[in-house]
């Protein structure tokens, strides 16, 4: 979480320096072979929370964040790659529109934010080890090539609508909780995997065709106008829907197989009552968001991490990955708390956070504490009295929730920002990222990586180490679980 305080305090550097008159710096063209000349958008790059606005007039360089809030135009004949290890935002009001002709290649992340769009005419490639990542509105046209070699995800809320050439390479997985539009002009090749979660809706109307070692997992609802052709294995979950118009076929060939579960539940899950830890606690955890993508728990599971502490959500909106995280975790055995991020500059304000807070996790059971995250740097210059002021009112309305409340913060908000003889009251979570801590108080987690790697999550994760068996605290304290 650290990372994304410096990132934004480089940014507000950066847009003091453009206020001053300084002109920004637009990298050149690398000697890659992408090509950006024919590529339109606004005239002038600039940075924002660490990311530069990509209007199309550079290259994209590697290891680098960009994004876009407007209209982005590759037109025919040019070729964007961004590379490993790049990001690429779209947020809200932008269109990246990738013309008959033209091509993107993707090796790093892409995000849609919500009232975002991408439309794709040319070809549109996600290689192995990319992801994109959609929360918005994503559509390829008929004369379109879209290649998935790697993690192409749709969540609730977002729409997608496919159109022309669709390659879900072996490597490849489509995953959605939203709602997917195979049109009419579509023709869809599946040797990966093709997933349709709980809520989310499959309207196929075009070709599809389902090779070998390909496979469709529907749990949610599948609506086939068409012609399927299944030569690997289409699995109906308990609870989805398969709908069918009397024109369409399902057709299977002497490989092909069809696992209906529709009808027969799953094995109840029993989430395990952890036993006492003892006094020497020393477990080993991690803390996501939707910065992480879709996430492997079983996988994070047999890795050794014993909990997570999941972002459920920021100023007054759910964290978009928060509910397959809970979910799955604790399917996984991994014992679960959650965080939100603040950004709350009144007391009226961080109660209001507090409540939403509260009302995103209410329905879910916990083993860890409830915890504010304070951090945020647009904070920093409001005082040491009135930031203590508004962190006891956000975690006062955790503990009246009947809650067992937290505080995440670094050494530097801990030492100087807060008066913490007021807030001695409430558990903390330091984030000091070092080989052994420096900090002299008390805390019960300690956050000391941001660069961790764990089988099951692309990219880099925040480490962390408890100290106290918090499954006990909360449970002997009479806390809310």
């Amino acid at each position: 979480m650290q990372i994304k305080l410096l990132k934004r305090v480089a940014g507000l550097f950066l847009a003091a320096a453009l206020a001053l008159g300084c002109t920004a710096y637009a990298a050149p063209s690398s000697s890659s072979g992408s090509s950006s000349s024919a590529v339109t958008g606004s005239a002038r790059p600039s940075t924002q929370n660490g990311a530069t606005r990509w209007t199309g007039s550079s290259s994209p360089l590697a290891n680098r964040n960009y994004y876009i809030d407007s209209t982005v135009k590759i037109s025919r004949g040019t070729t964007v790659t961004f590379p490993a290890g790049s990001t690429l935002e779209l947020r809200e009001g932008a269109n990246l529109q990738v013309y008959v002709g033209s091509a993107l290649v993707i090796r790093g992340a892409v995000t849609v934010q919500p009232k975002a769009q991408m439309t794709v005419s040319g070809t549109l490639t996600l290689a192995a080890g990319s992801s994109l990542l959609n929360n918005g509105n994503v559509s390829t046209t008929k004369s379109s090539t879209l290649r998935i070699s790697s993690a192409f995800t749709t969540t609730n809320a977002a729409t997608a609508v496919l159109g022309g050439e669709v390659l879900v390479y072996n490597s490849g997985i489509y995953k959605s909780s939203g709602r997917t539009t195979l049109s009419q002009t579509s023709d869809v090749k599946i040797t990966g995997s093709w997933q349709t979660l709980d809520m989310g809706q499959l309207f196929a109307k075009g070709k599809l065709l389902v090779t070998l070692s390909g496979k469709i997992v529907q749990s949610g609802n599948l609506c086939l106008y068409s012609r399927l052709v299944n030569s690997g294995t289409v699995t109906l979950n308990y609870g989805s829907k398969y709908l069918k118009s009397q024109s369409a076929t399902l057709a299977l060939t002497k490989s092909g197989r069809v696992v209906d579960n529709r009808n027969s539940p799953p094995e109840a899950v029993i989430r395990p009552e952890h036993p006492p830890i003892g006094d020497n606690v020393k477990l080993k955890g991690i803390d996501v968001s939707s910065w992480q993508d879709i996430i492997d728990w079983k996988r994070v599971k047999n890795a050794g991490i014993d909990f997570a502490i999941l972002r459920s959500s920021f100023y007054v909106k759910k964290d978009k990955t928060f509910e397959y995280n809970i979910v799955e975790a604790q399917k996984a055995g991994v014992m679960v708390g959650v965080y939100h991020y603040c950004y709350a500059t009144t007391m009226l304000e961080a109660r209001e956070e507090a409540r939403y807070f509260l009302s995103v996790i209410e329905p879910y059971d916990l083993d860890f504490p409830v915890i504010l995250d304070f951090e945020d740097p647009s904070q920093e210059d409001l005082g040491k009295s009135r930031l203590t002021a508004i962190a006891k009112a956000f975690l006062d309305e955790i503990k009246n929730a009947g809650y067992y409340p937290m505080l995440y913060a670094n050494k530097h908000w801990l030492t100087t920002l807060l008066d913490m003889n007021r807030l001695s009251e409430y558990d903390l979570w330091l984030a000091e990222w070092r080989t052994s801590p420096t900090y002299s108080g008390n805390f019960g987690i300690w956050q000391y990586s941001s660069e961790g790697r764990v089988s099951g999550i692309r990219g880099d994760v925040d480490l962390n180490i408890c100290y106290r068996d918090y499954c006990k605290i909360i449970s002997d304290g009479g806390y809310k679980r």
